[in-house]
């Protein structure tokens, strides 16, 4: 896997390259728009299987948890939520309603990001460029839709059981210890395959891999806050270091020493 991203407090962007590129599922804080440039990518989101051939583009909200493969070349742009709102003057929160779409328009767009990006342009044309791009497909394929707050977070959609709830929240409250599934199957009074069943259908994924996930995703933000990798890695509970680097490559293509340092440069360029 080869990649170009330059990242800074305001916006994200990626080139990422490879043969059949594999991404475990993981999630994100931010809205991610991504083109699937070369190859056709298998997709899961939140538990629901979709295919994304090439050409179209995939359209992620904040905290869903996404798994893929099969894709050669990936452009893709991440935007934090209120980054978007204040941009973009939304009043509500923000929704994409489709995960896959065939817009030759938002393609030729996300195409167009390529070059600047490889080229590492100017983070002001950048930003020039991606609010350019973004503002179409967030009018035209957007909804608003009610969420609420965990644990400083992204926001998420609630989900309809209360015994998924307190299951989240009962993860999120100290994401450095992950409770055992007996702990978690007491927690709502029921047997541990029920629960795991009732958990996965409602997520996307088992109690342990969504609450691993999270982890990852605050890992970023520790990372962007300057937080070295080695007590970002304990902070969240990893055993050490390289088991964080480990799961941070697999779910975002970039070990996150690497990715802190492109944050922390392009801090210091602007």
């Amino acid at each position: 896997m080869k990649q170009r991203r330059i990242v800074t407090d305001r916006i994200e962007v990626a080139v990422i390259v490879g043969d059949n590129l594999v991404f475990e599922p993981h999630g994100h804080d931010e809205f991610v728009i991504s083109a699937n440039v070369m190859g056709d990518e298998k997709l899961r989101l939140n538990g629901r299987a979709h295919v994304a051939p090439e050409g179209t583009t995939t359209l992620y909200n904040p905290a869903d948890i996404q798994a893929g493969e099969g894709t050669s070349q990936l452009v893709s742009i991440y935007l934090q939520p209120d980054y978007l709102q204040a941009e973009f003057g939304a009043s509500q929160q923000v929704h994409f309603d489709r995960p896959v779409v065939f817009d030759r328009s938002l393609l030729k767009a996300m195409q167009g990001l390529i070059s600047p990006i490889l080229n590492n342009d100017d983070c002001a044309v950048l930003e020039e460029l991606v609010i350019e791009t973004v503002l179409p497909p967030y009018e035209r394929l957007s909804s608003r839709a009610k969420t609420r707050d965990i644990a400083g977070l992204a926001t998420i959609p609630t989900c309809s059981d209360w015994r998924v709830g307190k299951l989240m929240d009962f993860l999120l409250c100290d994401l450095s210890k992950t409770p055992s599934l007996d702990q978690l199957a007491g927690e709502v009074g029921m047997r541990k395959p029920q629960m795991l069943r009732m958990f996965s259908n409602a997520t996307g994924l088992p109690p342990a891999r969504w609450q691993r996930q999270v982890r990852l995703r605050k890992g970023r933000s520790l990372l962007k806050a300057g937080v070295p990798v080695a007590q970002a890695a304990t902070e969240l509970g990893f055993a050490d270091q390289a088991h964080f680097t480990r799961f941070f490559c697999r779910a975002y293509g970039i070990p996150p020493g690497k990715f802190s340092k492109l944050y922390r440069r392009s801090r210091t360029t602007n």
